[in-house]
């Protein structure tokens, strides 16, 4: 097809007029509309915002408005919680004469660590009027994790033995789990009464990764011969990927083929599940509410690519001096300790590679339970105050409270927990 030099330029105006448009409307958007920031920790002060909707199904608007959020502009909502300081995962920050000790690596006390990071975003979500209520339905993609580990035991898979003299190391039971699931819920919410709202969702899920470390534990220490290495690892575990997990012909795992690891991943529907969320509102007078809610009840059948992992195995490793390897210095043999977990050969391929055991499996998501106390103050302010448990293996609860300031059509909000 040819293309004049005007039917080009009229192109050309044409594209501009439409980029302008566009800015124009994201303008009026801006300066007629309500604009709120979507913060995980505060999302209990915002009944009509589709993040808070999604997080407690008894929120809902209160006219009768259509709720459209497309893909890729619908955000995103990470929280990282821990009772471990961060400056506690860099040596750089830490004294010499705290990592001098001679039992820094130690970690069999009693002293737990904790990390856990929650990830989700919609990819769409719709929010309908029905009679004295709404209808709801989104589509979520879901990433949570957690680890618990005494004292500071994961350094040494980093970072290796500090100083310079070899050490005993025994991280202690070691317990983490990885999950990634799609989530398409269905929802609908209704007033009960004049002060009382509520909404129940039902929600099928599907599996796309999951990982969970059982009490694993990791021993390197000088054996009688000072040329002698003793190592050990133990534990148990489940996983399930959509890429092939290649074994060596013992059944130890030796590799996760991960080639086009997205799309796999993004693709896989194999493992079903079924959840529910419910949530009651309940509006004291005109100026206080109570809300409880109860979320992701729910569990998922891991049927294809799943496995049991299992590990209880020992060695002496002869001529070697430990410091060379897995100290930090200027040593030009130098080796990560995790890189030396994972690429381990000979006789430490026993130690290092859990057998693995084709085995489908079912698992639970991580129940909540959110408890949350509104005080409006003042047409444009407001007071919160939001309990969240999250159980899991090591359960914990997290106390915030919140505060959302209007000024024009912005809404500030900020909190400390």
């Amino acid at each position: 097809m040819n293309i004049t030099p005007g039917e080009f330029q009229g192109f050309q105006i044409v594209r501009r007029r439409a980029g302008l448009r566009f800015l124009f409307s994201m303008l009026l958007i801006l300066l007629f509309n309500i604009t709120i920031a979507q913060l995980p920790g505060h999302l209990f002060l915002l009944d009509d915002n589709f993040h808070a909707q999604i997080t407690n199904p008894s929120y809902q608007r209160n006219d009768d408005g259509v709720i459209i959020a497309f893909p890729g502009l619908s955000g995103l909502a990470l929280g990282n919680f821990g009772n471990t300081a961060i400056n506690d995962f860099d040596y750089n920050l830490l004294p010499v004469e705290v990592t001098g000790e001679p039992d820094f690596f130690n970690n069999e006390g009693e002293s737990l660590s904790h990390l856990s990071e929650n990830l989700w975003s919609p990819l769409v979500y719709v929010s309908l009027p029905v009679k004295e209520g709404r209808f709801s339905f989104y589509l979520k993609e879901n990433a949570a994790s957690w680890i618990t580990f005494p004292g500071r035991s994961v350094l040494f898979f980093g970072n290796g033995q500090f100083p310079e003299t070899f050490q005993n190391y025994r991280s202690g039971n070691i317990n983490a789990q990885l999950t990634g699931y799609l989530e398409a819920g269905f929802g609908i919410t209704r007033e009960v009464n004049s002060s009382l709202t509520a909404g129940i969702r039902g929600k099928l899920l599907f599996g796309s990764a999951f990982a969970r470390l059982d009490n694993w534990n990791f021993v390197i220490e000088p054996a009688e011969n000072p040329q002698e290495i003793f190592l050990s690892m133990s534990g148990t575990g489940k996983l399930s990927v959509p890429y092939p997990v290649i074994t060596d012909e013992s059944g130890r795992m030796r590799l996760v083929d991960a080639d086009s690891k997205i799309q796999k991943y993004m693709s896989n529907f194999s493992n079903p599940g079924l959840g529910i969320d419910a949530g009651l509102t309940w509006h004291r007078n005109e100026s206080s509410q109570l809300t409880v809610t109860v979320s992701d009840i729910g569990l998922i059948w891991f049927r294809k690519g799943s496995y049991r992992l299992s590990q209880n195995e020992s060695a002496v490793f002869e001529n070697l001096d430990m410091a060379d390897v897995i100290n930090i210095g200027t040593n030009e043999d130098y080796v990560l300790p995790l890189s030396t977990v994972l690429n381990a050969k000979g006789i430490l391929h026993e130690v290092y590679r859990p057998q693995v055991e084709e085995r489908a499996f079912v698992q639970t998501i991580s129940p909540k339970l959110y408890l949350h106390y509104r005080q409006i103050l003042s047409p444009t302010f407001s007071l919160g105050i939001t309990s969240q448990t999250f159980f899991q293996r090591n359960s914990f609860h997290i106390l915030s409270a919140s505060v959302s300031k209007s000024a024009g059509n912005f809404q500030f909000l900020s909190g400390l927990s």
